[in-house]
């Protein structure tokens, strides 16, 4: 693990069995269910290692991410119902919405995002090889 190296949105992220998290202020990782599984349901110690690793995890949320997420799930509603686009839990929208007023999102899902939120900064983690 790295721990706390700055981490521009243009270089890469590294994600396997051994965990390396760099982070950068604004950035927002998706997948709070892998986290806590990585961490056996133990939040205090999910919340530790984000701690030594640099990593903000109590963002507050704003208005503006309520704004953002809205806007993604009206055009959602819009393309669902003239049957231009499959189901999408409103998880989505509101990781979407937060992430869309910080730096960007890492996720290994960049499609759930970017047709919702086009000018939003994604970052696809990189499996080093060798990795299941």
């Amino acid at each position: 693990m790295t721990g706390r190296a700055g981490l521009g949105m243009d270089e890469p992220v590294t994600a396997g069995p051994a965990l390396e998290i760099r982070s950068h202020p604004g950035i927002v990782r998706s997948n709070q269910g892998g986290r806590r599984h990585t961490f056996a349901g133990d939040l205090p110690e999910q919340k530790r290692f984000l701690d030594q690793a640099g990593i903000s995890h109590e963002e507050p949320w704003t208005a503006a991410d309520t704004e953002q997420a809205c806007t993604a799930w009206n055009a959602y509603i819009v393309a669902k119902r003239q049957a231009r686009a499959a189901k999408r839990p409103i998880a989505d929208m509101l990781i979407g919405g937060f992430a869309a007023n910080r730096t960007g999102l890492v996720t290994r899902n960049p499609q759930d995002f970017s047709r919702w939120f086009p000018r939003l900064k994604l970052r696809i983690p990189r499996v080093p090889s060798g990795s299941p």
